[in-house]
């Protein structure tokens, strides 16, 4: 099938906007992690960063010769990396898989796709200073869709000119240049990203940042990132932007205010049927051959705009309130969903086109809070707030306790299920020691496409079945409940560190598809799931550059359904005689998942990383009849990359050498590269 390529077309406006954002790019003074650290805090340029986090930063990212965020995410704990059956790129954490169950941040500000909720994951690694991974459910400080976890991305601080040219073995030329300067007062950065090969990615980042005030700490500040991606028959462009005022340390309070905006603009084609596929089962004399196939083609664009202001203060030498508001809109534009097919709704052929006894229900004006707006379609606008309290209540115990409460213009308020909610406790019994208890409880939404798409019915008799969208959907809810510990010391000159953490977490109102027997069902928030889990990790430092780490992570995970507000089956003793039956056991993601690796100094010629991935077998969630007809099974898996990044040459240049193993395949991946290093500007 021959993919047509989609006209983007971003106003002028817009264009020009982003134009105007690329002369430089945002940064705050900050401390940037050079490792990975296990369960420690972070110093980042979060205002509001008081939890234990995962960090990869820039030195590793190049030791380990990452290629994008997927590699990066993919030598984490409880992270699971491959594609689906549509070769989109998914991720996993814990046994769960929906991108609207995370949020990843790019310099503050979220990349989400409102429509479907999906995520630009393939953001590449040349892009990227940063990587701050939140393994909790925390609604209070990042907002809905905080289900999973928090992925916050910092990208490229580089002082003077880093530039790379890159081949690899799938005919993939990968090509960046980075800079950085700082003018009395400002600071700016930029970054130009392209890969040309069987997915074509053009990035394109800058910020800047300007002390106005020496005596205020007052800085102005603004960021800008565009995205692009073509690979057969899925294109997708992006931009985002924000500016912003901030005050980040005074020393007893630090303020910040920011306003953002973002687009995403995606053409998605679609082989519904094989060529020459012949509909016998058609009403007509004789049969209808579809020649090329049954195809369809889907294109919208999608806008994200909002405001908010965070706000920090030291009561007391104990004692840290952070408070914050926000207020969002996101929405497509009054006729900028498009749906064709070469089907009608009564299974004739037709050229490419609109069907036209198909309402778009993508398309219908928007509704806030009973005030239409003409300008859009789909459409949420959204208000929240929210306080959090830092007690230090001795030397060696701390408690955090934080809650926040929205509300959403196209979801009837209930203030229990609109209330996130946050209690942490850290103790630190001797100097090394940390152990942490922690309870979460977030939300996540349904997106647009879980709401209001209906284009699936066009095929529904092709189809096993058919889930349409329903406007009516309520909040995803999930608590989180989880007991951590650390250690982190030093054995003469060489650094140990160890961690441990088991978690359980509950989920209810789940998003399911049902099979209720019905050929065309609607969505509805009838499932659940209990996932119990446990991570370790551990880290040796020799040196900077000799070092040794892994990770492994366990989970079991029961999903359950809910009919008339009981429960299909039981896990625990305690649990009612009708809830007796067993829960299904959610399998499609690996419950057992290692990685180790090893970073030497090679006789001082460079470094070299090598990384092993091993994830145990799993098979297909058969949670309904649906899903046994379509029972499959993944082996176990293992695969190796390799990496050697030389010293500079003559000074200016590094060479590397990337060698990447492929899952699920025999083959293998080889990029070679050759960077140019200058440090002054």
């Amino acid at each position: 099938m021959e993919a047509r390529k989609h006209p983007f077309k971003p106003p002028v406006a817009i264009s020009v906007f982003i134009i105007l954002f690329c002369s430089a790019y945002a940064w705050s003074e900050s401390d940037f992690l050079d490792d990975i650290a296990v369960f420690s805090a972070v110093d980042d340029e979060s205002l509001l960063a008081t939890d234990d986090d995962e960090a990869v930063g820039r030195t590793w990212i190049e030791q380990s010769g990452a290629r994008d965020l997927l590699d990066i995410l993919a030598a984490l704990p409880g992270f699971e990396v491959n594609r689906d059956i549509a070769s989109t790129n998914a991720i996993s954490l814990h046994g769960q898989r929906r991108d609207a169950r995370f949020v990843l941040l790019i310099d503050g500000v979220r990349l989400q796709n409102s429509y479907d909720g999906s995520v630009f994951w393939r953001i590449p690694a040349e892009m990227i200073e940063q990587v701050i991974v939140r393994y909790d459910a925390d609604g209070v400080l990042y907002g809905e869709g905080a289900f999973l976890c928090v992925i916050e991305l910092t990208t490229r601080r580089k002082l003077g000119l880093d530039s790379e040219v890159a081949y690899g073995s799938t005919r993939q030329v990968l090509s960046s240049i980075a800079a950085g300067k700082t003018w009395q007062r400002l600071q700016g950065f930029v970054l130009a990203y392209a890969d040309l090969g069987h997915n074509n990615i053009g990035a394109l980042a800058s910020s800047n940042d300007l002390l106005l005030s020496k005596t205020l700490n007052l800085h102005l500040f603004s960021n800008a990132q565009l995205l692009a991606e073509s690979r057969g028959d899925v294109s997708t462009f992006l931009w985002k932007a924000d500016l912003g005022l901030s005050m980040p340390d005074t020393g007893k309070y630090a303020v910040e205010f920011r306003v953002y905006g973002g687009q995403h603009d995606v053409y998605r084609q679609r082989e519904v049927a094989p060529r020459g596929f012949v509909d016998e089962n058609s009403d007509r004399s004789a049969p209808v051959v579809f020649a090329e196939g049954v195809l369809s083609e889907q294109s919208y664009t999608v806008f994200a705009a909002g405001a908010r202001l965070l706000g920090q203060v030291q009561l007391v030498p104990s004692n840290i309130l952070a408070m914050g508001i926000e207020m969002g809109m996101e929405g497509i534009p009054r006729g900028a969903f498009s749906f064709e097919a070469n089907r009608t709704l009564t299974r004739a052929h037709q050229n490419m086109g609109p069907i036209a006894e198909l309402t778009l229900n993508q398309n219908r004006v928007c509704n806030m809070y009973g005030y239409e707006r003409n300008a859009f379609g789909a459409c949420r606008f959204r208000a929240s707030g929210f306080v959090q309290d830092t007690w230090q209540l001795d030397k060696y115990v701390q408690l955090v306790a934080g809650a926040r409460l929205s509300s959403f213009s196209d979801v009837e308020f209930d203030f229990w299920s609109h209330l996130m909610s946050k209690v942490t406790i850290v103790v630190t019994p001797e100097r090394g020691w940390n152990i942490k208890l922690q309870y979460d409880r977030s939300l996540s939404l349904a997106t647009f496409e879980e709401q209001y798409d209906n284009t699936q019915i066009v095929f529904s008799d092709i189809a096993r079945a058919v889930h349409v969208g329903n406007e009516f959907l309520g909040p995803e809810l999930v608590s989180l409940y989880k007991i951590a510990g650390s250690y982190d010391g030093y054995y003469r000159s060489t650094r140990y560190r160890i961690g441990l953490s088991t978690y359980f977490e509950k989920a209810t109102h789940i998003i399911d598809k049902t099979d209720d027997g019905k050929i065309i069902s609607m969505l509805s928030n009838e499932g659940g799931y209990d996932t119990l889990g446990i991570e370790t990790e551990g880290k040796v430092n020799f040196s900077d550059k000799n070092y040794i780490y892994f990770n492994v992570s366990w989970f079991r995970a029961f999903w359950r359904q809910f009919i008339s507000g009981e429960s299909s089956c039981g896990v625990y003793f305690f649990e009612p005689e009708t809830a007796k039956n067993p829960c299904t056991m959610i399998t499609d993601r690996p419950q057992l998942r290692l990685n180790l690796g090893v970073n030497v100094d090679a006789f001082s010629l460079g470094t070299l990383h090598l990384q092993a991935i091993v994830g145990s077998e799993r098979r297909h969630n058969m949670r309904n009849a649906l899903d046994r007809r379509r029972y499959s099974q993944t082996p176990a898996y293992g695969y190796v990359n390799v990496t050697f990044r030389s010293n500079p040459v003559f000074r200016y240049f590094v060479f590397d050498a990337r060698l990447f193993g492929l899952p699920y395949s025999d083959g293998m991946s080889i990029y070679v590269g050759l960077n140019f290093l200058f440090d002054e500007m």
